[in-house]
């Protein structure tokens, strides 16, 4: 028994043993007596108003596409159950919810929420295998089931938001590993009236322009479906909010019937007050992108690297620049110069690019590259640049040899440091490794260091050539 339980407006929580009265600010409230557990559940908090209005639509959407047979779904719900309740409150008993939860104490809340709230239709509450995986859960779970479910809802809200580069990673190649065991196992009903549905947390931060993160996400769904063999997967519905950090919940589907959508766009979300609330019913991509954040650091290097291009008169130039917005379309300006864009196999930059007119486009890692300069701007430290630009280096570095020798060839990698001296002598430790390989001189250096948002990143410049003297020839133009 809670002899008292006070909560203030930062959300923390105190047990006290009171013995007598006494003053406290207003912010505190007091409860005397035995706590009821789940006596307030009806009064939602902004966020539970979204995640009840979010899971209310993916249920309507079912119920609306659906036939009078029993259906069947799997979810990884919440403590509080909103999907699973969601659905069982449309379908009544035509429907069995198998629901697993993340976290073993909110299995046990979830289970308490069931029976208080009396839900209509089956659920069967599990809690989820390998808490420490949050993203493989489903390849344990259905692994000796066969099974086919009509609709299926994935909850990521216990997982840490997703990094840019985790983002790109599942566009390009299905790195959350439920998704693409969803649709390879073909877990989900394969007609128009299946459903499938997820909440991710993401950091904004890595966005190469204005809601990238949701491109990345609808990105790598479609292709694991599309790999599955269940075509074009509709985005329906997307609604963002903040929380602790920037949430998305998407669903999927196909919207074969028009009464469909008019049934569910009558929803409204005016009543909830949740900072970056927004809904949309449909999802344009390629579409007029603005800057993110992150990539404002790259105007300020935009008369450093076309300084760097002229000195060199390197007009064969590859270049890799996170959404291709200030320093690309600047060397594009002339009219000389020869731009093949770097995407490093992200395909939303790819159709980005091929939306505004750009023809020459290396999306994985080519056979070949000759260029008179590599320019790779990137938002990662060393680790992740040996990993996703380290062959590519090499290749171009193999390269160099069949050119002339009476050129010079630059180099300019720009990676995060936070102001790590290790990680700036490990990359040039690198490069010069490569170059010394081919018998070239490094005959000019330097660095530039840009501060954007509270972090550096370094901005490291090659020269190479087979003939050391155009060194001093170098020193002196710059």
């Amino acid at each position: 028994t809670i002899v008292a339980l006070v909560a203030n407006d930062n959300n923390c929580l105190f047990q006290l043993v009171v013995e007598a009265p006494f003053k406290c600010k207003d912010e505190y409230k007091f409860y005397n007596g035995e706590w009821k557990l789940l006596e307030n559940i009806n009064q939602a908090t902004p966020l539970l108003q979204v995640l009840e209005f979010s899971s209310k639509l993916f249920s309507t959407y079912c119920a609306k596409s659906t036939s009078s047979r029993k259906i069947r779904a799997l979810v990884l719900d919440n403590k509080l159950l909103t999907v699973s309740r969601s659905i069982c409150m449309e379908f009544g008993n035509q429907v069995d919810v198998e629901a697993y939860i993340q976290d073993e104490k909110d299995f046990f809340l979830a289970n308490r929420v069931n029976v208080y709230l009396k839900t209509n239709g089956a659920i069967s509450i599990n809690k989820k295998i390998r808490p420490d995986d949050s993203i493989s859960w489903i390849c344990e779970v259905v692994k000796s089931k066969d099974i086919i479910y009509d609709a299926i809802w994935l909850d990521y809200s216990l997982v840490s938001p997703l990094t840019g580069r985790q983002l790109r990673q599942l566009a390009r190649s299905g790195s959350l590993r439920d998704v693409a065991f969803i649709f390879h196992h073909k877990l989900l009903r394969r007609v128009k009236n299946s459903w499938f549905g997820l909440q991710l947390n993401y950091c904004p931060t890595g966005e190469y322009w204005k809601d990238s993160a949701i491109d990345w996400i609808i990105k790598g769904v479609q292709n694991a479906a599309a790999s599955g063999g269940y075509g074009a997967l509709e985005v329906v519905e997307v609604v963002r909010f903040t929380a602790r950090s920037p949430s998305v919940c998407i669903i999927f589907g196909n919207l074969y019937r028009d009464h469909i959508r008019q049934a569910v766009s009558t929803s409204s979300m005016d009543h909830i007050r949740l900072a970056g609330l927004d809904r949309s019913t449909s999802w344009d991509f390629p579409r007029r992108l603005h800057p993110g954040s992150s990539a404002k650091k790259y105007k300020r290097i935009l008369s450093y690297t076309r300084f760097m291009m002229r000195i060199h008169k390197a007009t064969n130039i590859a270049i890799h620049e996170p959404g291709f917005h200030h320093i690309t379309p600047l060397l594009v300006e002339d009219s000389s110069n020869e731009i093949t864009c770097l995407t490093g196999g992200d395909e939303c930059q790819r159709e980005m690019l091929l939306n505004r007119g750009f023809t020459k486009i290396c999306g994985h890692l080519p056979t070949r590259i000759n260029a008179d300069a590599l320019l790779l701007f990137d938002e990662i430290g060393v680790k992740f640049w040996k990993i996703d630009w380290l062959p590519l280096v090499e290749l171009w570095f193999d390269n160099i040899e069949v050119v002339s020798e009476n050129k010079w060839f630059v180099l300019i990698s720009m990676i995060n440091v936070c102001n790590d001296a290790e990680a700036h002598l490990q990359l040039e430790s690198i490069i010069k490794l490569q170059a010394d390989k081919q018998s070239l001189y490094t005959v000019f250096e330097s660095k530039y260091v840009v501060r954007n948002c509270g972090l550096s990143s370094l901005v490291k410049s090659y020269v190479f050539s087979k003939d050391r003297s155009y060194g001093n020839e170098m020193k002196r133009k710059v």
